[in-house]
């Protein structure tokens, strides 16, 4: 029996034209090419390098742009925080804190616990997470005591949270913001100190981003798609922010935003699913660790559902970008 012609795009298995032949598992129709030069058929510790080249690269391009402003640049501003979080906007007329707080007040207690000063801008943001959860956990009834400051004079008010809808949480209807007071400029000519330092700024980008997406796949996880989209930036609000920094024509503020998405880049590849870096990495250390290759129509079923979970996660930022975008025209 002679097998039937080919199409002259399809190439003929362990034909003299290739280098390689191809293993092929009748019963389900998949080809396992055995050339020694495909990545796939390479060690394991070779495929791991290979995989993890993107992410080492992601993350050494940032320590070299951070080395380089603090060693030869202009230096990397740090923000200046003290006590306190800064009430951001007039509160609305119709919210709890309406005729208690105003704009550019500071709140520097709360129940008797003072708002010490962040060391950097990731704790910031935590303190005011905190103290949101603080007023979303007061019981119905009950009021705040905050120490506050209202141009330079020190009091003590009295605010209880209020529920602007039957489901909605408990507020006290007020924008905040850390309490700003400078900015201080990193800079050192001893290249080692430079080197410590660009270390440090890296592995502090690093962990509070993959604390971000580790909270985001969490809120994916457990169905709060709309907070998530207000969390992440996807495409467009990407673009927004690198015009706008652009804009300023300042080429220190562009490094270190080339920097930041260099890291977010790097954390986002190095995430355990399949479809990205990480994930790929994880099947090759269970093969190191088993001795056998993982079955692949295992892993491209675990692929699958891992790239469908991505592709939600950017029509999720996309809605949330696309709302932002709106909102501020």
């Amino acid at each position: 029996q002679t097998e039937p012609e080919k199409p002259w795009w399809q190439p003929t298995i362990g034909s003299s034209s290739s280098s390689s032949k191809a293993v092929v598992d009748i019963d389900n129709a998949i080809e396992f090419y055995d050339d020694p030069d495909l990545l796939q058929n390479r060690p394991w510790h070779q495929r791991a390098l290979v995989i993890s080249a993107g992410v080492i690269f992601n993350l050494l391009l940032a320590f070299c742009i951070y080395f380089g402003q603090i060693n030869v640049g202009q230096g990397v501003p740090v923000p200046k925080i003290d006590n306190g979080i800064v009430v951001r906007a007039m509160p609305k007329s119709t919210s709890a804190a309406s005729g208690l707080l105003r704009q550019g007040d500071v709140i520097l207690g709360v129940n008797g616990q003072e708002i010490v000063a962040a060391k950097n801008i990731f704790e910031s943001q935590r303190t005011i997470n905190d103290f949101i959860r603080t007023i979303r956990t007061t019981p119905d009834g009950e009021s705040l005591s905050l120490s506050i400051v209202h141009e330079g004079r020190p009091s003590q008010i009295k605010i209880e949270p209020k529920r602007m809808e039957a489901n909605s949480p408990p507020s006290i209807g007020v924008m905040l913001s850390p309490n700003f007071v400078g900015t201080d400029v990193v800079k050192t000519s001893n290249p080692a100190e430079a080197a410590d330092l660009a270390f440090q700024y890296v592995s502090t980008l690093t962990k509070e981003t993959a604390k971000g997406f580790v909270s985001v796949i969490s809120g994916l996880l457990s169905g709060s798609a709309n907070n998530v989209g207000s969390q992440v930036t996807g495409p467009i609000g990407l673009i927004r922010a690198g015009a706008e920094v652009v804009a300023t024509k300042d080429l220190s503020a562009v490094l270190l935003f080339a920097a930041a998405i260099s890291v977010n880049l790097g954390v986002i590849n190095s995430i355990p699913l399949p479809g990205l870096d990480g994930g790929q990495l994880v099947f090759v250390l269970a093969e190191a660790i088993t001795g056998r290759k993982i079955d692949q129509r295992f892993e491209e079923a675990v692929t699958s559902v891992a790239i469908l979970l991505l592709l939600w996660v950017t029509v999720v930022t996309f809605a949330g970008d696309l709302s932002s975008l709106l909102s501020a025209l």
